[in-house]
């Protein structure tokens, strides 16, 4: 939050709460129907592929 001015960090932190909470209901939402579909080992590699997905895009921003 440090990059926003005082005024607007309250605002940046809603923001970043909401973006997380989409994150934590669409995950398990789709394991869901790959662990469905496929079965729960499926499901753990969709997790992984989020996780290396966020490593590479953390990265990449990072070096930005």
């Amino acid at each position: 939050m440090q990059p926003f001015e005082s005024a607007k960090r309250a605002t940046a932190m809603g923001f970043y709460q909401a973006v997380y909470s989409v994150g934590m209901f669409t995950g398990p939402f789709l394991a869901r129907f790959v662990n469905d579909r496929f079965g729960r080992d499926y499901g753990f590699w969709l997790g992984g592929g989020f996780a290396a997905a966020a490593l590479l895009l953390t990265l990449i921003w990072k070096h930005s």
